[in-house]
């Protein structure tokens, strides 16, 4: 396993990492394959099938990048959500019709040689 490369600024991030982590080892039987696949530099758009809440999650803890997600508009209501999301790298996008604004901050993250997550099927609730 490649060691996770994390933000040196964000420690909310880390924090959360780390637990999700133990907790992962500790409940969850997870079998991954294909990882090495995956550039370690450079623009990616990863587009993997969305079966559980918890599939952002175990992504990020078998990549050795940091994934910037696209996420329904509707978990960030209130402050602290939003503020919550953010930190944790997700971008909100507006389902109910073109969303100008999460096209453009895609393109910033490709532009910035990041990692783009989008969950293709998302979700119809």
């Amino acid at each position: 396993m490649r060691t996770k490369k994390v933000d040196k600024t964000n420690m909310l991030f880390n924090i959360l990492y780390c637990i999700a982590k133990v907790l992962e080892k500790l409940l969850f039987n997870v079998k991954v394959q294909g990882m090495t696949n995956l550039p370690e530099k450079g623009r990616l758009i990863i587009c993997p099938n969305h079966t559980s809440n918890i599939d952002p999650i175990i992504l990020l803890l078998y990549t050795n990048r940091i994934i910037h997600f696209l996420a329904k508009d509707e978990l960030f209501k209130g402050r602290f959500l939003t503020w919550f999301f953010t930190k944790l790298y997700v971008t909100p996008v507006n389902r109910t019709g073109s969303d100008a604004a999460a096209v453009k901050k895609c393109l910033r993250l490709l532009r910035d040689e990041k990692v783009l997550g989008i969950f293709p099927e998302g979700t119809t609730k």
